[in-house]
């Protein structure tokens, strides 16, 4: 699978940004592949020039470890029911900028997370931002199949889970299909 790395080799606290701004629908996948400090951070920002803490800018969204989810460079822990990242974890953001939404699908949990952007900014970019020494992320351009799930679930029509082989989304919770087995 191609894509872009991030690694983080020293200090701590540093950020990845898209160099391209996005004014339409943007998608991409995103792949925790190690956390060695327990904070990471994905979503997306609005800032020109981001400051040295870009997760806390006032254009800054997304989701961190730990539970913490950002709007507008302010933290609200658990929104949505969201738990952190955890090294491993794959994610297919989807960025709309008409709609003013940033939703991301985390195949570990199989949940749809929705955050609403000001509708009065119309362009930003991918944002990421590491912690520890030795933080690596991946950023990829999602499968056809990925792309799908995201926008099956994003449109509502995710089916109703009545699986019982330890579905990670519970049984009776509403999310896009997934292989049984």
């Amino acid at each position: 699978e191609e894509g872009t790395t991030v690694r983080q080799t020293a200090g701590l606290f540093r950020a990845a940004f898209g160099i391209e701004l996005i004014e339409t629908v943007a998608t991409w996948k995103f792949s925790a592949v190690s956390i060695s400090n327990g904070y990471l951070f994905a979503g997306t920002t609005a800032a020109a020039d981001p400051s040295q803490n870009p997760y806390s800018s006032s254009s800054a969204f997304g989701w961190a470890c730990d539970g913490q989810v950002y709007l507008g460079g302010t933290n609200y822990p658990g929104l949505g029911g969201w738990v952190g990242w955890q090294a491993g974890d794959h994610a297919i953001f989807l960025l709309d900028i008409e709609a003013s939404t940033l939703k991301m699908y985390h195949s570990r949990t199989q949940t749809l997370h929705t955050l609403a952007l000001p509708a009065e900014k119309k362009q930003w970019r991918l944002h990421v931002n590491l912690y520890g020494q030795a933080d690596v992320v991946k950023l990829a351009i999602p499968t056809a199949e990925e792309e799908e799930a995201i926008l099956v679930a994003s449109r509502g029509f995710g089916v109703v889970c009545e699986c019982d082989n330890n579905c990670s989304a519970g049984s009776g919770t509403r999310h896009a299909p997934h292989r049984e087995g």
